[in-house]
């Protein structure tokens, strides 16, 4: 084998595709994220160029349909409520952020849904007493928009994903965390 073909395949298995990097600090974290995982768009509930923010996509190879797209914040711009919160799992995860509270378990989930015929539902989880775990919203016998707010380390995310992601929501928590244990230089 060729010094070329060497250093290739040592490249390939190690993980390093060469890809553009993206450098994006929150808080005291310095994430290097590739840039097929950046955002570019606004997020329209956030202020324009705030750069206590990031905005990714999880895989950005799936369909538009099956993206999971995650808000990581800080908890200055996540958890200063100058009136209640919209999503009813922001005050957890800034309690946990802050280390006031632990991560909620993972396990079973139950959909509670808030009144027959409503438009958004929710999902807690079994036994826990931490509240919702999952938010969603839709229309008569449609798939809904969900939205999930938890805590890594010191600092917040939000993610937006259809809700054929809800049995699979353990797995999505444990997806965000590696991505950003990946993409942190604080590992």
């Amino acid at each position: 084998m060729g010094m070329r073909t060497c250093l290739a395949l040592a490249l390939f298995l190690s993980g390093c595709s060469g890809a553009a990097m993206t450098e994006v600090k929150l808080g005291g974290h310095q994430f290097r994220v590739p840039d097929e995982h950046i955002v570019k768009e606004d997020v329209a509930f956030l202020p324009k160029g705030e750069a206590d923010s990031m905005y990714i996509a999880l895989d950005p190879r799936l369909p538009e349909k099956d993206q999971v797209l995650v808000i990581v914040g800080t908890t200055d711009k996540f958890c200063n409520f100058n009136a209640p919160p919209v999503i009813d799992q922001v005050p957890r995860a800034c309690a946990v952020a802050k280390g006031q509270a632990p991560q909620p378990r993972t396990g079973r989930l139950t959909k509670v849904a808030r009144s027959a015929g409503a438009t958004v539902s929710r999902y807690v989880y079994k036994g826990e007493d931490g509240g919702v775990a999952v938010s969603c919203s839709s229309e008569e016998g449609r798939s809904g928009s969900c939205s999930a707010t938890f805590a890594w380390r010191d600092l917040v995310w939000d993610a937006t994903f259809d809700e054929q992601w809800v049995p699979r929501l353990d797995e999505l928590r444990a997806t965000v965390a590696r991505r950003l244990d990946e993409w942190s230089g604080d590992a």
